[in-house]
């Protein structure tokens, strides 16, 4: 993973008991499938990295 946002990946993985990878993938546009993801994509786009979730 060379994102420049390695870092608060980690500690948003750190935070939530989950791995980097995965919110590094919600972060790409990974679909959610349960409240922590929710709340992890929330979490991004509190901190300006995710600018929105689409719900169908």
């Amino acid at each position: 993973m060379f994102s420049k946002n390695k870092r608060t990946y980690k500690e948003i993985a750190r935070q939530f008991g989950c791995s980097a990878f995965k919110v590094h993938a919600l972060a790409r546009g990974k679909r959610a499938k349960s409240n922590k993801d929710y709340d992890i994509i929330q979490l991004l786009i509190d901190k300006g990295i995710v600018a929105g979730y689409r719900t169908i």
